[in-house]
């Protein structure tokens, strides 16, 4: 917190202020030092809230249980690395005759960036991205969206320090320079930069990733065609003799694609929050009480982890039973994985796969519980269907040397082997509660759920 000594040593000399500032320990980054406007909002419930969010949701009580850090961690990290990647393009900038307007610009603007990102995940429902989809059917937006709109009605004492439409457009993308959208909502953004690594570090993952490098490497492009402020993007300095922004990045996409792989679609944190999802939805959907607390803003407020885990056990429905199961560590069982590219080839259906692999998932479990719902007791999903996507780099990462044929920007992936060749594809998952299937006839009803979810899928429209 700030405190003011004062020192008065004569009735008529002037008095002295010095401030003293409140500073965070962080493991990733050191020392933080809490600036005076987030001294403002500290105690908002809203940002309380985060401090009981687990970071990696149910993956701290499944696979990992060193990964009990929280979602408030990763806002304060993020918000660090805003400032610090602020001040490198502040300080570039200030050395070529070209950038005086756009650094202006991030200047102007520095604060609104700082603070979208401490603020960019504040929407974030319990258990962080384990609900994200059910919170998306139940609000009908993302959890970006919903940061949007807490931010515009729940933090007015920002406005002194801050224009808060222009914060919440920074963190939906919509703000009108890319180049300032992109430090907070980008492909090398410092959201994306402190997960990684905060994440891989509470696993228990060593990898070794010199963010301090990398930040130093980030640009901005156009200056030199002298583009319009509009047309400025973030990118990532390239030249004959020095290449080696690519090396660190195509470093930084191998981490970024291994944690999906190793922890983020850990196969039994991944059933566990499929459970949930479906556990919240069907809740959502019998129950409007249920429902409210993510609808009005006030009881959202309160919302965290262990508050939706005792939510969902009240009653003894089926989002209570698998509450507890989640619980006890008693979860649906895997029984079939495969590659969707080797079964089906169905133009329509990879590219609904390609929108929302969630939507996807949901809509093949409806279907396959539909088709076999005569083998089981009850209407509710007894399997769940779960695509789980590849990741591939899709956005564009522009580079400081142009093209010479186009006279356009390099994209990384023009010279990267490496990360052009990434392939995407998609994994079909199918989890089983064997619970509610007859122990005889297990073996030829699972065989019969993986061959009626192929055919569906072959024959999506």
């Amino acid at each position: 917190m700030r405190t003011r000594a004062v020192e008065r040593f004569k009735f008529d000399l002037p008095i002295r202020i010095v401030l003293i500032y409140m500073s965070f320990i962080d493991p990733i980054h050191g020392r933080i030092r809490i600036p005076m406007w987030l001294n403002r909002i500290l105690n908002h419930p809203l940002v309380r809230r985060t401090m009981f969010i687990r970071q990696l949701g149910l993956k701290a009580y499944i696979d990992f249980p060193g990964a009990i850090h929280t979602r408030f961690s990763h806002l304060i990290g993020t918000m660090y690395l805003a400032e610090k990647l602020c001040n490198v393009l502040i300080n570039k900038l200030s050395k070529k005759e070209e950038g005086q307007e756009a650094k202006e610009v991030l200047q102007e603007r520095k604060t609104d960036i700082v603070i979208a990102g401490f603020l960019h995940d504040i929407g974030h429902g319990p258990f962080s991205h384990a609900i994200d989809y059910a919170l998306k059917r139940i609000l009908n937006q993302s959890h970006e969206e919903l940061s949007s709109k807490l931010i515009l009605e729940k933090f007015k004492e920002l406005e002194p320090h801050a224009d808060l439409g222009k914060v919440a457009r920074i963190i939906n993308g919509k703000y009108e320079y890319p180049f300032i959208t992109k430090i907070i909502n980008g492909p090398i953004d410092v959201d994306r930069l402190d997960f990684l690594v905060r994440d891989s570090y509470h696993v228990g993952l060593k990898y070794y990733f010199d963010i301090e490098y990398f930040i130093h490497k980030y640009t901005v492009i156009g200056l030199e065609s002298q583009e319009e402020l509009k047309r400025l993007t973030l990118g990532l300095e390239y030249t004959k003799d020095d290449k080696t922004a690519v090396t660190t990045a195509e470093i930084f996409f191998v981490i970024w694609r291994g944690m999906y792989d190793l922890v983020y679609y850990k196969d039994r944190s991944r059933i566990a929050e499929k459970m949930l999802e479906y556990a919240v939805l069907n809740k959502a959907q019998k129950d409007p009480s249920f429902k409210d607390i993510f609808e009005d803003i006030d009881k959202f407020s309160n919302l965290y982890d262990e508050s939706l885990l005792n939510r969902l056990e009240k009653g003894n429905d089926f989002s209570s039973v698998i509450a507890r199961r989640i619980k006890m560590g008693k979860l649906y069982e895997m029984v079939s994985k495969a590659n969707i590219s080797d079964f089906a080839k169905n133009i329509e259906c990879v590219n609904q796969l390609k929108e929302d692999p969630d939507d996807f998932s949901y809509k093949l479990t409806e279907k396959v519980c539909r088709e076999l719902a005569y083998e089981f007791e009850a209407d509710v999903p007894p399997i769940i269907c779960d695509v789980v996507p590849s990741k591939i780099l899709k956005e564009e990462i522009s580079l400081s040397m142009v093209n010479e044929e186009t006279g356009a920007p390099l994209d990384l992936r023009e010279v990267s082997d490496l990360l052009s060749g990434l392939q995407s594809r998609f994994e079909l998952r199918i989890y089983v509660d064997k619970e509610r299937i007859k122990e005889g006839d297990r073996h030829d009803n699972f065989k019969k759920i993986k061959k009626t979810a192929q055919e569906i899928i072959e024959n999506w429209q």
